[in-house]
């Protein structure tokens, strides 16, 4: 790495040496708090001053290190766009490099995310991973964004003052993404926990949505005590766009990213009515994987079977469903799942083409949530369960900053459900045995006969004090 030219970046292209300027002009600003900053910015991993153009289409980004730090220039970054924070330009020799000074910057363009919705413009994604240094060294970082005038920004991090946020450590799951435009707001609070709901497309009823949010907030809160993240981020946007893949349904599709803070993405019809979006079981459903922390994609089954374990008793605890209903859907779910022609486990669905396991993934961890619980509830005579368990996991250990196996998560489980093991000898029949674990004998004691709208309930079985224990709120 050394220094090939002592011309500025920005003369090497008239064409952007406007909004260079005026980056600059700014960056000298940001340079003369530089100094003072410095010491605070040694207790950080890593430093950023981030300007956006004012058309959205480039990102001057100075990065900050600690004597002696380390980053890794991201892919999207061309090397002639690299130079130290005097403007010489760096000759790049590896990704990841040790900046004269410990400050380098950078010009990238912001390149729409894949993710992005069809037919958006100035509100469009970008993901920082395309031009945000990472520091080889993991830990918290500090971040100024300054967009343009008058616009409005959705980050995943953590806001702590005008335009500055912390970076906590993350699993890294999925990209970051970050959107400009004119924004709606609105603050979903559970006990200590506030979330809050940007709503990215005007077409879509802030207030609608925050009442249709609030109570699965609020259902998630009661498994363990408490939502398991103090700072959530949920996104809406609009669902129905002209070409898009997603079926029409009032919830299409929703998805949880943990990248830089855990963030919650809805995507509405924007007719949906009040009524039809209570019925609608995404939000239970995405909310619910926040019970867990993130469990490695090649364990999917794992996170996807307990977020499906518990948008149905969280629906049936908020009035959505009856109990019978709720014990429908599951035996539905249990013998759909069951019916695939398939040799793959759970434990190696990952190998196989999602459609054609889909249901396998979504519904062994869900029989198995089920065998789980009922055996903690019957042990224990009442006083133990699975949402006890996982309020102790919240407690000692969510949100959390790293990529999970199902072994440690349910060898973590067992140690704070205490005597004999229940989730690791249930997590090793279920992963290594090919299709649905059969539940007909624990169904048949809970009292539960038949499947699908067939399936009636029996008060008389011998576990149906327990199937009543699950949908009633502790």
């Amino acid at each position: 790495m050394t220094a090939e030219s002592n011309r500025p970046l920005a003369s090497r292209n008239g064409r952007r040496a406007g909004w260079w300027l005026a980056a600059s002009l700014l960056a000298c600003l940001v340079g003369a708090g530089a100094a003072m900053a410095s010491a605070d910015c040694a207790a950080y991993a890593a430093c950023y001053d981030v300007v956006i153009s004012p058309d959205l289409r480039e990102v001057l980004v100075e990065t900050r290190l600690p004597e002696g730090g380390k980053v890794r220039i991201p892919g999207g970054v061309r090397p002639d766009t690299i130079s130290d924070c005097t403007g010489e330009r760096m000759r790049m020799t590896a990704v990841d490099v040790r900046p004269p000074g410990g400050c380098l910057r950078i010009e990238a363009s912001l390149v729409p995310s894949p993710l992005a919705a069809p037919g958006r413009r100035m509100d469009r994604f970008v993901s920082p991973d395309d031009w945000l240094p990472r520091p080889e060294v993991a830990g918290e970082r500090h971040l100024r964004l300054r967009p343009p005038p008058g616009m409005d920004v959705f980050v995943p991090w953590r806001r702590i003052g005008e335009h500055a946020y912390r970076i906590p450590p993350s699993p890294r799951s999925g990209r970051t993404l970050i959107d400009f435009g004119s924004f709606a707001t609105r603050q979903l609070v559970a006990g200590d926990a506030t979330l809050t709901l940007w709503v990215l497309d005007a077409t879509l009823d802030a207030d609608r949505l925050a009442a249709w949010l609030l109570p699965a907030v609020h259902s998630v809160a009661t498994v363990g005590g408490r939502f398991p993240s103090p700072h959530v981020q949920l996104v809406a946007q609009r669902g129905h766009d002209a070409g898009s893949p997603f079926d029409a349904s009032p919830v299409p599709f929703g998805h949880v990213m943990r990248n830089g803070g855990e963030v919650v993405r809805f995507f509405v019809d924007p007719e949906a009515t009040a009524q039809q979006l209570g019925a609608d079981w995404t939000a239970a459903h995405e909310l619910s994987h926040l019970l867990l922390p993130y469990v490695h994609d090649r364990e999917k089954w794992i996170s996807e079977g307990f977020a499906s374990y518990y948008q149905n008793l969280l629906m049936a605890r908020q009035g959505q469903y009856s109990a019978l209903e709720m014990w429908q859907r599951l035996t539905r779910s249990f013998a759909a799942a069951g019916g695939i022609a398939s040799s793959a486990t759970p434990g190696n669905a990952y190998r196989h083409p999602f459609w054609d396991v889909r249901l396998l993934v979504y519904w062994s961890g869900a029989a198995m949530a089920l065998m789980a619980d009922v055996e903690l509830r019957a042990r224990a005579g009442g006083t133990q369960s699975l949402d006890s368990v996982l309020g102790a996991l919240e407690a000692c250990c969510l949100p959390s900053t790293r990529v999970w196996t199902g072994e440690s998560l349910f060898a973590q489980l067992d140690a704070l459900a205490g005597g004999a093991p229940v989730f690791m000898p249930l997590y090793h029949k279920v992963s290594d045995t090919p299709g649905m674990p059969d539940t007909s004998v624990l169904l048949r004691d809970l009292g539960v006969i038949g499947s699908g709208g067939d399936a009636r309930l029996d008060d008389s079985a011998a576990l149906a004090d327990i199937r009543r224990s699950l949908t009633r709120v502790d």
